[in-house]
């Protein structure tokens, strides 16, 4: 039996991907700031407090690794996402001109 994907499912895949490459830095850097608001605002400032909430101080920490690494990795994700879409764009002219 031969399970490979239908041509359209290919096309959906072969655009979906790059587009989310392009966009995920941004989603995930902008998830981290608003996550970073919200706990504060609901928490209040951890400098008013005399003793450290270790809770927050962990989910801070992991807010800040997210929104660092979609900086650190956004422009690389955001160029392969280009190159996917050139390629891709490539391929269906070649296939047109065939």
């Amino acid at each position: 039996m031969n399970h490979s994907p239908s041509p359209s499912k290919e096309k959906t895949l072969g655009l979906l991907l790059p587009i989310a490459l392009m966009t995920w830095p941004v989603i995930v850097f902008v998830t981290s700031l608003v996550g970073y608001g919200v706990l504060n605002l609901f928490l209040g400032d951890p400098a008013s407090s005399r003793d450290p909430d270790i809770g927050r101080s962990i989910v801070n920490i992991i807010l800040f690794t997210l929104g660092a690494g979609s900086v650190l990795l956004g422009l690389p994700s955001f160029i392969a996402g280009i190159v996917l879409l050139i390629i891709r764009g490539t391929k269906k002219n070649a296939k047109h001109q065939a």
